[in-house]
């Protein structure tokens, strides 16, 4: 790999040093779902919801994590580069069977509600159907939650440490 992997303990020193763990933390909603237990999702407030194993990752209005589910075991990880896709800003991996998430920072949130505006949104979803369909990632995910990040179940690797774009 020409950049260098950077896998996190998940402790409040590799967070200081990790300007996506940092932005993640930073800008949860403030009573986001979250959950160790998929079947049932609780809303607790930002710093409580932290704890849990799976968060919500953006608030109701807007994106600002694009998440795709890689559930192809240890083929995973480095689906983004079999399929040269941009690389991810964080990968969240399941330590067990290997499956993870791939998180995406955007640079400027887009706002999803009706009051938006409908082109940005639309691109998105464009975006986000295309890496889907090049990842090979579940198409049935929503995106609603995600593996947290900052959760010690999960061995976190940040990739990339700059927003992307969608311009």
């Amino acid at each position: 790999l020409a950049m260098s992997l950077q896998t996190h303990q998940n402790t409040a020193q590799h967070l200081a040093n990790s300007s996506s763990l940092l932005h993640f933390s930073a800008n949860l909603p403030p009573k986001p779902y979250c959950s160790d237990d998929l079947r049932r999702l609780n809303i607790r407030p930002a710093k409580t919801a932290l704890k849990y194993a799976y968060i919500q990752p953006n608030d109701p209005y807007n994106t600002r994590w694009v998440v795709f589910d890689m559930d192809l075991g240890a083929e995973s990880f480095y689906q983004f580069e079999d399929k040269m896709t941009a690389t991810p800003n964080l990968i969240v991996q399941n330590p067990e069977n290997l499956n993870c998430h791939y998180l995406y920072l955007l640079k400027t949130p887009v706002w999803v509600k009706n009051t938006g505006k409908q082109a940005p949104q639309a691109y998105l979803n464009a975006v986000r159907a295309a890496m889907t369909a090049k990842l090979g990632a579940d198409t049935r995910y929503s995106g609603l939650i995600c593996k947290n990040p900052l959760n010690g179940q999960w061995r976190t690797t940040e990739l990339y440490s700059r927003p992307y774009s969608l311009d």
